[in-house]
């Protein structure tokens, strides 16, 4: 088999691996905006991209943020929780995801972990042995990265963290 050949032979397969890579993040991202949370809750998804979401339900009541190969920035600084905790389950794949969560809300991380990193960076915690926690963030991380901060924190510093 000639050189030309088999380099013609390695890009068609690379075309073809790219095609499927995209159709099947258009086929997750399509199944995962199909669900509904209800109201006063989210559900964004990032999928080889950005998405950025201010939240100011009254009450807020959780929800689910996913981010394959992209970068969510969820704000929920304005919203207010009735019935803590609230819950955002999170799936981050080889991508990072920032909630900002009000300095007086206790939050409690919870996802599973595999080579990534999930960080609270707000300057001042509640104590969170006081009491139960208003926010619950669970889910998986996977190759990325999950930090909370106030409102003052960007996507872009978690990246730089790490």
């Amino acid at each position: 088999m000639s050189a030309r050949k088999l380099l013609a032979r390695v890009v068609i397969a690379l075309i073809g691996l790219k095609v499927a890579g995209v159709v099947a993040a258009l086929l997750a991202k399509r199944r995962y905006l199909a669900q509904d949370y209800g109201e006063g809750s989210v559900n964004e998804v990032a999928v080889f991209g950005g998405a950025e979401k201010e939240v100011t339900s009254q009450p807020f009541t959780g929800g689910a943020v996913r981010a394959i190969c992209g970068g969510v920035e969820l704000d929920l600084t304005g919203a207010e929780i009735a019935d803590a905790p609230a819950i955002v389950e999170v799936t981050v794949i080889c991508g990072g995801v920032m909630i900002k969560a009000p300095l007086e809300w206790n939050v409690a991380l919870t996802p599973s972990v595999t080579m990534g990193g999930v960080e609270d960076m707000r300057e001042q915690q509640p104590d969170s042995t006081e009491s139960l926690p208003d926010l619950i963030i669970t889910g998986k991380v996977i190759c990325g990265g999950l930090a909370v901060g106030d409102a003052e924190t960007s996507l872009h510093e978690l990246h730089a963290a790490e």
